[in-house]
């Protein structure tokens, strides 16, 4: 029983501590009404846009 709520709860606990990090306010792209693929591919990608903009 234990174990088994561990192997249940672990998992979630690992997927809310990753999402709280890659949380991100989107400023910049309500700034300039653009979206955020102008920039951004696939986590943790820069298109050149992007890389060009930091």
């Amino acid at each position: 029983m234990k174990n088994s709520l561990i192997k249940l709860l672990l998992p979630l606990f690992i997927f809310l501590l990753i999402a709280e990090t890659v949380s991100a306010i989107p400023a910049f792209g309500r700034k300039y009404n653009m979206s955020c693929t102008t920039c951004h591919s696939p986590f943790p990608r820069l298109k050149d846009y992007g890389d060009e903009f930091a």
